[in-house]
Protein backbone atom coordinates (compact mmCIF):
# COMPACT_ATOMS: atom_id res chain seq x y z
CA UNK A 1 0.00 0.00 0.00
CA UNK A 2 2.79 2.66 0.94
CA UNK A 3 5.03 1.48 -2.69
CA UNK A 4 0.96 2.28 -4.28
CA UNK A 5 0.77 5.45 -2.95
CA UNK A 6 4.23 6.56 -3.34
CA UNK A 7 3.91 5.83 -6.90
CA UNK A 8 0.85 7.67 -7.33
CA UNK A 9 1.82 10.69 -5.31
CA UNK A 10 5.10 10.90 -8.13
CA UNK A 11 2.57 10.61 -10.74
CA UNK A 12 0.46 13.14 -9.39
CA UNK A 13 3.56 15.55 -8.98
CA UNK A 14 4.95 15.11 -12.58
CA UNK A 15 1.09 15.65 -13.93
CA UNK A 16 0.95 19.06 -11.78
CA UNK A 17 4.23 19.97 -13.58
CA UNK A 18 3.16 19.97 -16.85
CA UNK A 19 2.77 23.36 -18.18
CA UNK A 20 -1.04 24.17 -19.80
CA UNK A 21 -0.55 24.74 -23.41
CA UNK A 22 3.19 22.73 -23.56
CA UNK A 23 3.46 22.92 -27.31
CA UNK A 24 3.33 26.61 -27.05
CA UNK A 25 5.05 27.14 -23.97
CA UNK A 26 9.29 28.64 -24.57
CA UNK A 27 11.58 26.03 -24.50
CA UNK A 28 14.40 26.37 -22.25
CA UNK A 29 17.22 28.01 -24.52
CA UNK A 30 15.00 29.14 -26.84
CA UNK A 31 15.84 32.31 -28.20
CA UNK A 32 12.79 34.92 -29.69
CA UNK A 33 12.84 38.09 -31.67
CA UNK A 34 10.35 40.68 -31.20
CA UNK A 35 9.39 43.22 -33.91
CA UNK A 36 8.48 46.71 -34.33
CA UNK A 37 5.78 48.11 -36.17
CA UNK A 38 8.56 48.73 -38.91
CA UNK A 39 9.64 45.60 -38.72
CA UNK A 40 12.86 46.11 -37.01
CA UNK A 41 13.82 43.75 -34.14
CA UNK A 42 13.17 45.83 -31.24
CA UNK A 43 13.77 43.41 -28.46
CA UNK A 44 15.60 39.14 -28.07
CA UNK A 45 15.01 37.20 -25.69
CA UNK A 46 16.38 33.87 -24.49
CA UNK A 47 14.75 31.75 -22.42
CA UNK A 48 16.21 30.99 -19.37
CA UNK A 49 18.44 27.57 -20.53
CA UNK A 50 19.84 24.87 -18.43
CA UNK A 51 22.51 25.15 -15.78
CA UNK A 52 23.99 21.91 -15.46
CA UNK A 53 23.87 21.18 -11.24
CA UNK A 54 21.42 21.11 -8.12
CA UNK A 55 18.33 22.84 -7.64
CA UNK A 56 17.20 23.47 -11.53
CA UNK A 57 19.19 26.71 -11.85
CA UNK A 58 18.20 28.33 -15.57
CA UNK A 59 19.66 31.51 -16.95
CA UNK A 60 18.38 33.56 -20.20
CA UNK A 61 19.24 37.06 -21.23
CA UNK A 62 16.88 40.01 -22.31
CA UNK A 63 18.06 43.00 -24.82
CA UNK A 64 15.89 45.40 -26.20
CA UNK A 65 16.59 48.94 -28.16
CA UNK A 66 15.49 51.08 -24.88
CA UNK A 67 18.68 49.79 -23.17
CA UNK A 68 21.24 51.65 -22.20
CA UNK A 69 24.00 50.57 -25.14
CA UNK A 70 26.05 47.56 -24.31
CA UNK A 71 23.27 46.65 -21.52
CA UNK A 72 21.88 43.52 -21.16
CA UNK A 73 19.41 41.92 -18.53
CA UNK A 74 20.09 38.69 -17.20
CA UNK A 75 17.39 36.22 -15.84
CA UNK A 76 17.82 33.32 -13.49
CA UNK A 77 15.23 30.99 -12.48
CA UNK A 78 15.33 28.27 -10.27
CA UNK A 79 12.35 25.47 -9.56
CA UNK A 80 10.88 25.92 -6.21
CA UNK A 81 8.17 28.11 -4.16
CA UNK A 82 11.03 29.26 -2.17
CA UNK A 83 12.12 33.02 -2.87
CA UNK A 84 15.44 34.66 -4.09
CA UNK A 85 17.39 36.31 -1.60
CA UNK A 86 17.24 39.95 -1.18
CA UNK A 87 20.74 41.59 -1.51
CA UNK A 88 23.52 40.20 -3.89
CA UNK A 89 22.03 37.07 -4.79
CA UNK A 90 23.42 35.33 -8.21
CA UNK A 91 27.35 34.78 -7.60
CA UNK A 92 29.36 33.64 -10.39
CA UNK A 93 33.09 32.22 -10.26
CA UNK A 94 34.89 32.54 -13.44
CA UNK A 95 38.48 30.88 -13.82
CA UNK A 96 38.88 31.55 -9.50
CA UNK A 97 37.50 35.45 -9.39
CA UNK A 98 34.38 35.75 -7.94
CA UNK A 99 31.55 38.14 -8.97
CA UNK A 100 28.47 38.91 -7.14
CA UNK A 101 25.23 40.44 -8.63
CA UNK A 102 22.39 42.30 -6.93
CA UNK A 103 18.94 41.86 -9.00
CA UNK A 104 17.18 44.83 -9.88
CA UNK A 105 13.59 43.31 -10.30
CA UNK A 106 11.67 40.12 -10.46
CA UNK A 107 11.95 38.23 -13.26
CA UNK A 108 8.54 37.42 -15.29
CA UNK A 109 7.57 33.83 -13.66
CA UNK A 110 6.62 30.83 -14.45
CA UNK A 111 4.61 28.16 -12.22
CA UNK A 112 6.76 26.89 -9.76
CA UNK A 113 9.56 29.15 -10.74
CA UNK A 114 11.11 32.05 -9.21
CA UNK A 115 13.39 34.19 -10.29
CA UNK A 116 14.76 38.08 -10.52
CA UNK A 117 16.80 39.65 -13.30
CA UNK A 118 20.03 41.49 -12.90
CA UNK A 119 21.04 44.33 -15.20
CA UNK A 120 24.77 43.78 -16.88
CA UNK A 121 27.34 44.76 -19.65
CA UNK A 122 27.44 42.53 -22.46
CA UNK A 123 31.42 42.40 -21.20
CA UNK A 124 29.80 40.18 -18.43
CA UNK A 125 28.50 37.57 -20.85
CA UNK A 126 31.41 37.87 -23.26
CA UNK A 127 33.52 37.09 -19.53
CA UNK A 128 31.53 34.27 -18.95
CA UNK A 129 31.61 32.33 -22.48
CA UNK A 130 35.40 32.70 -22.67
CA UNK A 131 36.37 31.68 -19.34
CA UNK A 132 37.72 27.87 -18.89
CA UNK A 133 35.23 27.12 -15.58
CA UNK A 134 32.16 29.09 -14.90
CA UNK A 135 30.08 28.08 -11.57
CA UNK A 136 26.93 30.11 -10.97
CA UNK A 137 25.14 29.72 -7.43
CA UNK A 138 21.49 31.31 -6.76
CA UNK A 139 20.68 32.08 -3.20
CA UNK A 140 17.11 31.35 -2.01
CA UNK A 141 15.39 31.09 1.11
CA UNK A 142 16.78 28.47 3.01
CA UNK A 143 18.54 26.72 -0.11
CA UNK A 144 20.49 27.67 -3.13
CA UNK A 145 20.33 26.22 -6.84
CA UNK A 146 24.22 25.65 -8.57
CA UNK A 147 25.53 24.73 -11.42
CA UNK A 148 28.24 24.41 -14.19
CA UNK A 149 27.51 27.43 -16.85
CA UNK A 150 30.19 25.61 -19.38
CA UNK A 151 27.96 22.77 -19.53
CA UNK A 152 27.29 23.52 -23.73
CA UNK A 153 24.53 21.61 -24.65
CA UNK A 154 21.20 21.79 -26.47
CA UNK A 155 18.67 23.78 -24.43
CA UNK A 156 21.77 24.76 -21.97
CA UNK A 157 22.33 28.60 -21.11
CA UNK A 158 25.92 28.63 -22.47
CA UNK A 159 24.65 27.47 -25.77
CA UNK A 160 21.80 29.50 -25.77
CA UNK A 161 24.21 33.17 -24.32
CA UNK A 162 26.47 32.07 -27.80
CA UNK A 163 23.34 32.40 -29.93
CA UNK A 164 22.24 35.00 -28.02
CA UNK A 165 25.28 37.90 -28.52
CA UNK A 166 25.51 36.10 -32.05
CA UNK A 167 22.63 37.63 -32.88
CA UNK A 168 22.63 40.65 -31.10
CA UNK A 169 26.08 41.37 -32.64
CA UNK A 170 24.07 41.04 -36.20
CA UNK A 171 21.39 43.44 -35.14
CA UNK A 172 23.76 45.99 -34.15
CA UNK A 173 25.77 45.46 -37.37
CA UNK A 174 22.11 46.35 -39.77
CA UNK A 175 21.47 48.96 -37.52
CA UNK A 176 25.10 51.22 -38.16
CA UNK A 177 24.41 52.72 -41.03
CA UNK A 178 20.90 54.03 -40.25
CA UNK A 179 22.28 55.31 -37.62
CA UNK A 180 24.97 57.50 -39.27
CA UNK A 181 22.43 58.41 -41.57
CA UNK A 182 21.16 60.34 -38.60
Amino acid sequence: MKRLLQILMSSAVLVLCLPSGAEGAPKPGELKEIQDDSGRIAALILHPGTVRGEGDLRLGLEWNDSMADGHLRLVATAAGFMDVLPGPSLHFRIDGAFVSLTPDRPAPGRPGRVGRSYSIPVSFVEDLLEAEEVEVRLDLEGLFAEGDFRKCRRGSACRGFKQFLKRLRRIRKQREPSQQEK
